[in-house]
């Protein structure tokens, strides 16, 4: 097999062998864990989800128990506390953040010698590179049940775009430096950690495009196109999240397969 790289953003990319792709991760596969390392101790998420899940083990709370809610006011200071809670790991120095997918996903049912075990990291939010302490590594490789030998390590250039290259290392090869976050990662990591407020605000526009569009896609009983207060009176009552999941899939963002509320 030929040297591994690849390509894509550190949550969503595509590995490479050659010029043929083996393999797919991508954070929502349900084989992707989140994972936060602050103050020398690691939290984990909930895998296929974002780093936020992570806060609802530091408030004691879950995601089931906010989809039962139907207050929207309850649902938004919920999320706030739990928004709050992890924004308080960022405070640490040597805050960062990353995913391991057990096992990876191969790519059009190519069959690899042996099942791999993926760790990338967004990289330090600072002006240099940094070891991480790798018994912490070690910890969350036991967490998921992996063989260290069948584990490898993305670490992204500082160049990094929406094509940008990774390149892939053997866990027993790598010597636990993590290069610091490029500025088009800062892009899309400053709106993937913002507080509820701020994210509210700042994607104020998409939101009323997106509930527009929203409208237009629901129809009522009779086939007539559902207009959007009808669509508002109905999510009280009913999951949003039950609701709208096909229709989002629309406005997943091409460069970073992220849907954004």
């Amino acid at each position: 097999m030929e040297e591994l790289y690849a390509k894509g953003w550190p949550d969503t990319f595509d590995v490479f062998s050659g010029n043929t792709k083996i393999g797919v991760c991508y954070y929502e596969d349900e084989s992707a864990l989140p994972f936060i390392i602050s103050n020398g101790k690691i939290y984990y998420g909930k895998n296929g989800d974002g780093h936020w899940s992570i806060g609802y083990d530091l408030i004691g709370t879950s995601q089931e128990e906010i989809d039962d809610l139907d207050s929207f006011t309850e649902i938004e200071r919920i999320e706030k506390k739990r928004d709050d809670a992890v924004w308080e790991l960022r405070k640490d120095k040597n805050y960062i953040s990353g995913r391991i997918w057990s096992p990876m996903y191969t790519y059009k049912n190519i069959k690899l010698p042996f099942e791999l075990s993926v760790i990338s990291f967004w990289g330090f939010d600072g002006k240099t590179d940094k070891k991480i302490d790798g018994s912490l590594i070690r910890q969350i490789i036991d967490y998921v049940g992996a063989d260290e030998n069948n584990v490898l390590v993305v670490k992204f250039n500082d160049n990094h775009d929406s094509n940008g290259y990774g390149k892939i290392y053997n866990y027993t090869d790598w010597d636990f430096y993590v290069p610091k976050m490029s500025d088009s990662q800062k892009d899309v990591y400053a709106v993937h950690l913002m507080k509820s407020k701020d994210k509210h605000d700042a994607t104020a526009d998409f939101r009323t495009n997106r509930d527009r569009k929203i409208g237009q896609k629901l129809t009522n009983d009779k086939g007539v196109e559902m207009p959007i207060a009808q669509y508002r009176n109905m999510i009280y009552s009913e999951n949003i999240n039950r609701i709208i999941k096909n229709v989002l899939k629309e406005y997943i963002d091409k460069n970073v397969k992220r849907i954004i509320f």
